[in-house]
């Protein structure tokens, strides 16, 4: 456990070390802020607009803002995450310092496992920091908080499997921008999937809608968390960390 946490800490505090944490936390709360911002705009005049005597629910902060402003966050996340994950291992292998630190009394899980919960952890931060979103709505309005929290556990766990795809893909090359590319590639992959999936038809559409992660972010960011969706990305994120796992096994046995 102290191997682990000594990881973990070492990793979390290189993002703050190097510009890399400071350059996400800023873009990722500028961009997000700006998103809101317009959301927020638009919803307030399609409010204004809307006759007295319009249908209850036809303007819901809910489905109109909060869920649109969730999926804005996701994709904004195809283009952040790559840079949290590309050094984790490649640049640590291009340096030659993976070999040094397998060397350490660590065993192989709690190298891998250690880097991974510090990008969740700084991916987490950034989270936190749109959470002045929230309260603005829960002071000027009175949305429903389920589908808020269901919203934000769906956002991490999405967050959370992209992260490990990253991990493995930066455990697979000793350069840091080839990890980042090939990291946004899978990424923007998976997100078209659920494209794909609308234009084919049989046991393809249903295989394409399994591994697409927006169709099992779509349910959640609308506060509905289904076991399924949740299995997915905890099964996402188990098979990322095998292989970086595996990866790294490989990089002791070969210095040894």
């Amino acid at each position: 456990m102290r191997g682990l946490l000594a990881v973990f800490r070492r990793e979390f505090e290189l993002y703050f070390v190097t510009p890399i944490g400071y350059v996400v936390l800023t873009a990722f709360l500028v961009i997000t802020g700006f998103i809101f911002y317009g959301d927020l705009v638009q919803f307030v005049e399609f409010a204004r607009s809307s006759p007295p005597g319009a249908e209850p629910g036809s303007v819901n902060v809910n489905t109109q803002l909060v869920v649109p402003f969730f999926f804005s966050v996701s994709f904004v996340g195809l283009f952040l995450i790559p840079l949290i994950t590309m050094r984790l291992i490649a640049e640590e292998r291009r340096q030659g310092t993976l070999e040094l630190l397998l060397t350490y009394p660590l065993t192989d899980f709690q190298v891998v496992f250690g880097k991974y919960l510090a990008a969740v952890a700084l991916f987490a931060l950034m989270l936190a920091g749109s959470l002045w979103t929230v309260g603005t709505l829960f002071r000027y309005g009175n949305p429903d908080p389920g589908p808020i929290l269901a919203g934000y556990l769906g956002v991490f766990l999405y967050g959370s499997a992209f992260i490990a795809i990253g991990l493995m893909l930066s455990a697979l090359t000793e350069n840091q921008i080839v990890a980042a590319i090939l990291s946004f590639a899978v990424f923007l992959g998976l997100w078209i999937l659920q494209w794909a999936s609308t234009l084919a038809s049989g046991s393809l559409a249903t295989v394409l809608s399994y591994v697409s992660v927006v169709d099992h972010f779509q349910a959640m960011s609308q506060g509905i968390v289904d076991t399924k969706d949740v299995v997915f990305f905890l099964s996402t994120i188990a098979f990322g960390l095998y292989v970086a796992l595996q990866s790294v096994a490989a990089q002791r046995w070969s210095g040894e």
